[in-house]
């Protein structure tokens, strides 16, 4: 008979088997990783180039250059671009982050040679219509006004723009109107400078076999927009940390932002300092979270997080309470980073992170399209999949102390710059 009182029994996971993607090189010396399974039916294209909004002349040049693309081409002009992207029952997604834009397309394979032309023209001929192109605008302007009325969404510019340097290229925030100053010569710009086939690298993950390789080749093997005059960026790494209070009439909460720079992905440091903030406030059983939400009730949610950028790392801790429990919250993540300096974590706390973290790690990694994702996720760095078995090595074998060092040399609040918006 089970007896429900009694969990399962677990296992400590020490090794995960990850292979390394196939590599191939185009023509025109795009780089291609693939990532096979003939069990799948739909083919994941990941195009990723090198210009994200850190190398944009302008502020919204990088994102709504990205962002238009879909909106017709030479080809397949206005929205007959979608609409038979849509027929053949393919979906299209584009997203500029502060280092890289990337175009993904997932299509059935029976349909990949159709869709195929279409990922082309999108890429070597948008079409920039001045029509579209105002649309676009004029919708993403009144967005970003409604949101950024939001006191979490003040602070987060904010915090971006102390921790970065607010005329950096990591720091430098839009502001409405930078929507009227932006033109469509911009972006015509932006696409041939940095949507060439020297900016680009290719993932293919699923189903991929030489068909579909020579239908890559012989859609994106030839050169494009190349050479552009390629956007670079320099990113200072001066910091100083600060406490900002902005004044939000009428809030009935207050925004919080607490962080600063720290080490970079490839940092010894990195990994083990994961294991500490899932531990300070980077899962739902976090101490954040048992303290703030389930004991005080000041929060539905906190959290912490770490984000990796090619010239920058940043630790936040972000959380949104009432307006008359502002120095209480802050008081009590004050509390809490003490009592990780003062007091060694417990062997049941950290084995139950540890396992955390080994779960997410295998989820993360479950089948094709989950590890070209995180491949490309750590495709600036230069580094392989067996980046993944250390780093699971690495969780399993941190030890208390270890993380006790570590929080007396990271988790100092006095170090960290505060945002705070609210009433």
């Amino acid at each position: 008979m089970l007896d429900r009182q009694i969990s399962p029994k677990t296992n400590r996971i020490n090794k995960i088997q990850i292979v390394e993607p196939d590599s191939m090189t185009l023509t025109n010396g795009i780089r291609v990783n693939i990532f096979r399974n003939d069990q799948q039916q739909a083919v994941k294209i990941d195009l990723v180039f090198n210009s994200g909004t850190a190398c944009q002349p302008a502020p919204l040049v990088a994102n709504t250059t990205i962002r238009i693309l879909k909106e017709g081409s030479g080809t397949f002009p206005g929205t007959k671009l979608i609409s038979k992207i849509d027929f053949f029952g393919a979906y299209l997604s584009q997203n500029a982050t502060k280092d890289e834009s990337t175009i993904t397309l997932l299509s059935l394979k029976k349909n990949i040679r159709e869709v195929l032309p279409m990922l082309e023209s999108l890429i070597k001929e948008p079409s920039f219509s001045v029509k579209e192109f105002k649309m676009v605008r004029d919708i993403e302007k009144e967005e970003f006004i409604i949101q950024n009325e939001k006191p979490k969404n003040i602070a987060r510019r904010a915090f971006n723009e102390l921790v970065f340097g607010k005329e950096t290229p990591y720091g430098r925030m839009a502001n409405a109107q930078d929507y009227d100053n932006l033109t469509i010569e911009q972006l015509k710009n932006f696409h041939i400078n940095n949507y060439g086939s020297d900016n680009c690298s290719i993932l293919l993950s699923g189903p991929i076999d030489e068909n579909i390789i020579e239908g890559i080749e012989n859609h994106l093997g030839n050169s494009w927009n190349a050479p552009g005059q390629k956007s670079e960026f320099s990113q200072p790494s001066d910091f100083e940390n600060q406490t900002v209070y902005i004044k939000k009439e009428n809030a009935l909460q207050s925004a919080i932002q607490i962080g600063m720079p720290i080490m970079a992905r490839t940092d010894p440091d990195y990994i083990p300092f994961l294991v500490l903030n899932t531990i300070f406030g980077g899962y739902f059983g976090s101490r954040l979270m048992n303290n703030i939400r389930e004991d005080k009730g000041y929060t539905y949610g906190i959290h912490s997080q770490v984000t990796p950028l090619k010239k920058g790392t940043i630790f936040i801790i972000s959380t949104e309470v009432g307006t008359d429990v502002t120095q209480n919250t802050i008081e009590e993540i004050k509390n809490e980073m003490k009592l990780l300096q003062i007091n060694l974590v417990n062997n049941e706390e950290l084995n139950l992170v540890k396992s955390y973290l080994t779960g997410s790690y295998l989820r993360s990694l479950d089948g094709v399209y989950n590890q070209a994702e995180k491949f490309k996720s750590i495709m600036a760095w230069n580094l392989g999949m067996d980046y993944y078995e250390k780093s699971l090595l690495k969780i399993q074998e941190i030890t208390a102390e270890e993380l006790q060092l570590l929080a007396k040399k990271y988790l100092n609040f006095d170090a960290m710059t505060n945002v705070i918006v609210g009433a």
